[in-house]
């Protein structure tokens, strides 16, 4: 954890906090967001990457939206990225969205495409932006493929959908109403008021997150 702190610039302390978050989430889990943190560097604090339990109690090390920005306009190779999908009709999803990738470094530009009909889910976001959310499952995956990261999983979503709405994995008492899953930092203070304040404030800050209007 010391050497995450100092690789990011962050009080040690802070990352402890950040880390607080997660009671229930195993010690190999924590390894491993620690392990994206310094390989990465990827700021927990800037909701670049996070722990988020998936389902029966499964923890996953998790790359967010801001961590891919962010790996990809820092790699060295990278010289750019295209949108483009096949429109089905007016107030229509699209059929499909490809995500085009360019590196200095490769003769052919990386191209990936994604269906809408494999990928959406029945979460009301999908509904209301479908091209946006179409447009960053592409990205992710055309990332994973441009620049062979790996040791996290993808955060697709879906699984940020499961942010909101999963009841399974609840947290300790001295957060209350809050779910286990929070990206972001906390207040210093202890105290049972300013916490339950910075719950209501983080779980604000995941909504804004996934709110597509804010990308």
């Amino acid at each position: 954890m010391k050497e995450a702190a100092t690789l990011l610039n962050l009080e040690q302390f802070d990352l402890h906090t950040w880390m607080a978050n997660f009671p229930l989430a195993p010690e190999q889990a924590k390894l491993s967001v620690l392990r994206l943190m310094i390989r990465y560097q990827l700021d927990p604090l800037c909701d670049e990457v996070t722990l988020m339990c998936v389902q029966n109690q499964y923890w996953r090390a998790l790359i967010t939206i801001d961590g891919w920005s962010k790996l990809i306009n820092n790699h060295s190779a990278f010289m750019g990225i295209q949108f483009h999908e096949c429109v089905r009709g007016e107030n229509q999803p699209p059929e499909w969205m490809e995500c085009t990738i360019y590196r200095n470094d490769r003769q052919h530009p990386i191209v990936v495409r994604e269906y809408y009909l494999e990928v959406a889910t029945e979460h009301p976001t999908w509904k209301a932006m479908p091209h946006r959310m179409l447009r960053y499952r592409v990205l992710q995956q055309a990332a994973r493929l441009a620049f062979g990261i790996s040791g996290g999983a993808v955060l697709d979503q879906a699984r940020h959908e499961q942010l909101i709405d999963q009841e399974d994995c609840k947290t300790q008492k001295s957060l209350p109403n809050e779910h286990d899953m929070q990206p972001g930092g906390i207040k210093k203070s202890h105290s049972s008021s300013d916490q339950t304040k910075a719950s209501v404030k983080r779980i604000d800050q995941l909504k804004d997150f996934l709110d597509p209007a804010n990308y």
